[in-house]
């Protein structure tokens, strides 16, 4: 059976160069030249998308190639955010990766913030982030199946790919203390005036443990294509003396950011401050210390979420959540703790 590589070779782009334009994404910017030679180069090699149930159930499309079901699907980031972020990047991936091994074309809708989204008459939807969920599922139609990744409504009844942001967090947290740390903090980010999971976890948590210090949890601004804001909060910290000896930071960005700050003002990485990221992004493992993080399998999202579209598609009616689990990556970043005889919990 041929394959997009396969195509995407005679047509001498990227595999998905080759599966966007198969997909009719509208996203997608590229000459029509380089169009035109995916098209032609997927009928030279009648190309069909691999398909899980037999052709009995499919219906024939364009130029020959075998379709079984379509979909839309909507993104809260745009091409730019996605390019500056590999989060966002392999979800994409990875949903449109399964959906063509599934024969399930995928239909990309326009989304712009602020302007809400205007949902097509596809009966089956996926929206990936943050896409004013509620809203959407206000407008739907009774006939329309709405699955959600990363983001969920407040009312459940849709399907869902969600990340474990508290178990995540108790996750950091139980590592933080094993280490000997006690006055820990926690740098994030706001969007749409909503608290993250993480930083609600992590009072929950600290409060629990009779932990929590109100101005050890600095909060700014979420900014994918610029981590300023991990710089300027940890600057913050500093002026305030410092006073964790550890924080965890909700994206490796910021974490990033947070470092150099430190490291600007002669303050060291862990040997005085221990720093946790989250996302597990490609240069973590680069950075000087290399950064204790949380791996998501990012990728898996996507391709779950194809599994419930293939699921509805197939009848059911029930709706489910799955809940992808996440990995701690322990690096040079968060140990080890204290030195001996030296009270944690601060800048000595």
């Amino acid at each position: 059976m041929v394959t997009l590589a396969q195509v995407a070779v005679l047509a001498q782009v990227s595999t998905t160069t080759v599966s966007r334009v198969l997909s009719d994404d509208p996203g997608l910017s590229v000459p029509e030249l380089t169009r035109q030679r995916v098209e032609d180069a997927a009928h030279t090699l009648d190309y069909q998308p691999r398909a899980r149930r037999g052709p009995a159930h499919a219906h024939r499309g364009g130029r020959g190639r075998s379709v079984l079901h379509t979909a839309a699907v909507v993104y809260s980031f745009s091409p730019e955010e996605e390019t500056r972020d590999p989060y966002y990047s392999a979800i994409r991936l990875g949903l449109e990766r399964e959906a063509h091994q599934q024969g399930i074309i995928l239909h990309t809708v326009p989304f712009q913030r602020g302007t809400g989204l205007r949902l097509p008459d596809e009966p089956h939807l996926i929206a990936v982030g943050r896409v004013a969920i509620d809203a959407t599922v206000a407008s739907m139609s009774a006939k329309q199946v709405l699955i959600t990744v990363d983001d969920e409504p407040a009312g459940g009844g849709v399907d869902s790919v969600t990340v474990d942001l508290a178990a995540a967090t108790r996750t950091v947290l139980d590592h933080l203390l094993t280490r000997g740390h006690r006055r820990i903090g926690f740098i994030g980010g706001a969007a749409d005036g909503l608290v993250d999971a993480r930083q609600a976890e992590f009072e929950r948590y600290m409060s629990a443990h009779g932990l929590l210090d109100a101005s050890c949890v600095l909060i700014g601004q979420w900014s994918p294509e610029s981590p300023q804001s991990g710089y300027d909060l940890m600057a913050q910290a500093i002026e305030r003396d410092l006073r964790c000896s550890a924080y965890f930071i909700a994206s490796d960005p910021l974490a990033a950011a947070a470092m150099k700050a430190l490291a600007d003002r002669g303050i060291g990485v862990p040997a005085d401050v221990a720093i946790i990221g989250f996302d597990d992004n490609p240069v973590s493992a680069w950075l000087h210390p290399a950064l204790t993080t949380v791996a998501v399998p990012s990728a898996q999202m996507g391709r779950s979420a194809i599994d419930l579209l293939r699921q509805r598609q197939e009848g059911r009616k029930v709706p489910l959540k799955i809940i992808v689990p996440t990995t701690l990556i322990i690096r040079d970043s968060s140990g080890p703790k204290d030195p001996p005889n030296t009270p944690a919990g601060g800048r000595r």
